[in-house]
């Protein structure tokens, strides 16, 4: 039983042309690409069997994880290709699908916009915010803050320009610097970031920029369209050029730039429940903000238990780390 799904290990031949009509960048073959050269993951690509150009079609990529197997749909946004949301009918009849692939548990990224699933599966919550409606957004109606850090970086002639190839590890150093100075795990490495900057050469809806401030990296954003939505994927600031406020003009860049290609939303991504202050920067822009859910259905329920075990100690583990890091850094 496939659960009225076709899997192929290949993209099939109609494939390209089904994300291109769609608009859609994580169900292509290319990002499936990188995300194999990246992580080690392997894809599979699901389709409808009637040939329904309307009919619902995904991406679904397995990744590595020591011995166990993760499945993830439309990595990392979630849906189906354009950003078009699962149903629950659909999300019941992968749960007894037979992939040609190993997989042991599968991820469902619910996003509350326009509205969440709800799913018998446990489920782990982050908020997520976003800008519903890109035609009616005008810097004009941004916070006084807002502005006046924007002016600043304008002052300061902060530069924006596209980033190059060769510029990956910076980038990425970058960001692990910025991620580990919030006590957070580096969950993408320098592969990831090169494969990223690479790809981005190669399609229009995956930029990257960079902010000089005299001819330094200050800091970078990565965004992509996928459907009528631009995500927001990555970004940090070199904390010593902070006061320049390139985060900031980075983050306007990115906004114009999706309103200009006609998108309709722009996606700030998930925040972790804790970080209220994220949250609240994001809505400075305009976001709305609502719980997203993840949720994890147990395909094999042996392997799936000794995931969910092995997580939960590796996730004490990096607290236990992070406080003793902390504790170092203050003494």
């Amino acid at each position: 039983m496939n659960g009225d799904w076709l899997y192929f290990t290949e993209p099939p031949p109609q494939w390209a042309a089904v994300c291109q009509a769609r608009r859609s960048l994580f169900h292509t073959a290319a990002w499936q690409e990188l995300l194999q050269n990246a992580f080690g993951a392997a894809p599979l690509f699901a389709m409808r069997p009637a040939g329904d150009e309307d009919a619902t079609t995904f991406a679904l990529t397995v990744f590595p994880a020591g011995p166990f197997r993760l499945g993830y749909i439309g990595f990392p946004a979630g849906g189906a290709a354009g950003f078009q949301p699962l149903s629950a009918a659909m999300v019941n009849s992968l749960a007894v699908s037979r992939f040609p692939r190993t997989i042991h548990l599968l991820k469902i990224v619910s996003s509350p916009f326009p509205e969440m699933l709800s799913l018998p599966y446990a489920y782990a919550e982050t908020w997520e915010t976003m800008i519903p409606d890109l035609r009616e957004w005008r810097e004009e109606t941004l916070p006084a803050n807002v502005r006046r850090n924007l002016r600043k970086a304008r002052k300061n002639k902060v530069q924006i320009r596209q980033a190059e190839k060769s510029e990956a590890p910076a980038i990425f150093h970058l960001y692990r610097e910025t991620v580990q100075r919030h006590g957070g795990m580096a969950r993408y490495g320098l592969a990831y970031f090169s494969q990223l900057l690479e790809l981005s050469q190669e399609v229009a809806g995956l930029p990257v920029w960079l902010a000089l401030v005299n001819d330094e990296i200050a800091a970078f954003l990565a965004a992509a369209r996928e459907g009528a939505t631009v995500f927001y994927l990555h970004g940090a600031v070199n904390r010593h050029l902070q006061q320049f406020r390139p985060g900031d003009l980075l983050f306007y860049t990115a906004i114009c730039w999706a309103r200009d290609e006609g998108a309709r939303e722009f996606n700030m991504m998930a925040s972790p429940l804790s970080q209220l202050s994220l949250v609240r920067y994001k809505e400075k822009w305009g976001g709305v903000t609502a719980v997203q859910r993840t949720y994890t259905l147990p395909l094999q329920p042996l392997p799936a238990a000794g995931f969910r075990l092995a997580a939960a100690l590796l996730e004490r583990w990096w607290k236990w780390k992070s406080k003793l890091s902390g504790a170092a850094q203050r003494s």
